[in-house]
């Protein structure tokens, strides 16, 4: 789990990296990779990912911003802890309104009763 909790650390940082010029144009120095040439091709074949990686990730040419290899390197974990987050939340949830429909029951239940000293709360069988 641990991992899974970096991996979403590094890939949201390395989001808020790419929205700054200098982390993802070599023009502005930054550390880019070549695309393989099969890659690029491929995404010559697929317009709207290009678009989207020439305007989201600064994609020049065939260079991909370091940052951007980074945070699809650890998109995977981030995937798996997001996964692993609705489930908590769903057994959560799931456990609290079995908890509020036992609370529910066990009020209608309970009944005031008097005694000579008093009157007190009690529950009944």
């Amino acid at each position: 789990m641990g991992f899974c909790c970096i991996c979403v650390e590094v890939f949201l940082l390395s989001f808020y990296l790419l929205r700054w010029p200098q982390y993802r144009s070599a023009s502005y120095g930054a550390a880019t990779l070549g695309l393989p040439l099969a890659v690029a091709a491929a995404l010559d074949n697929v317009p709207v990912l290009k678009e989207l990686l020439i305007n989201y990730a600064g994609l020049e040419g065939n260079a991909v911003p370091v940052v951007a290899v980074i945070a699809l390197v650890v998109l995977p974990g981030a995937a798996i802890k997001q996964f692993i987050n609705v489930v908590q939340f769903r057994t959560a949830a799931d456990q609290l309104a079995a908890l509020d429909s036992n609370n529910k029951g066990d009020n209608k239940k309970s009944t005031t009763t008097t005694t000579g000293t008093g009157t007190r709360r009690g529950r009944s069988a």
